[in-house]
């Protein structure tokens, strides 16, 4: 009797440690950029990320170009790890508990130097069950 609580024993936790589930070949994500370029120099970025199977981790790079700086940054659920008001070059957000797809996310930035770069790139890294996955957004032109 012993020996069998024993194999049942083994045969759970082979299963709980080596059998992990499989994200299916069909699952995507997408994000599409809308920026709103004002007059006073302000970039208004709003990300819409969209997802199919599970993700457990997710984080956006945003490399913003000399004379670009960092204002605010919005989401329907706000990343746990962000960058401050003021910040240049490359920004990073993550979220550890992925927002639920499809998702907002919004940042805005300043344009301050006459001789500003024009470009703006960002990438979505995320993870589904085994090394991180990435997905380009299209680059923002802010001027």
């Amino acid at each position: 009797m012993k020996k069998n609580v024993y194999y049942r024993i083994i045969l759970a936790l082979l299963l709980v440690c080596f059998i992990t589930p499989m994200a299916s070949a069909n699952d995507t994500l997408t994000a599409k950029a809308y920026p709103v370029i004002g007059s006073d120099g302000i970039v208004e970025v709003t990300n819409i990320i969209e997802y199919t199977g599970d993700i457990s981790a997710i984080g956006i790079k945003i490399d913003l170009p000399y004379g670009v700086e960092f204002q605010e940054a919005t989401s329907d659920i706000p990343p746990a790890v962000g960058p401050r008001k003021g910040d240049t070059g490359l920004l990073e957000f993550a979220w550890i508990m992925p927002p639920a797809s499809p998702f907002t996310f919004t940042y805005s930035a300043q344009v301050y130097a006459e001789d500003a770069e024009d470009t703006i790139h960002s990438l979505v890294t995320y993870r589904r069950t085994g090394k991180p996955l990435y997905t380009d957004v299209d680059p923002i032109k802010v001027k």
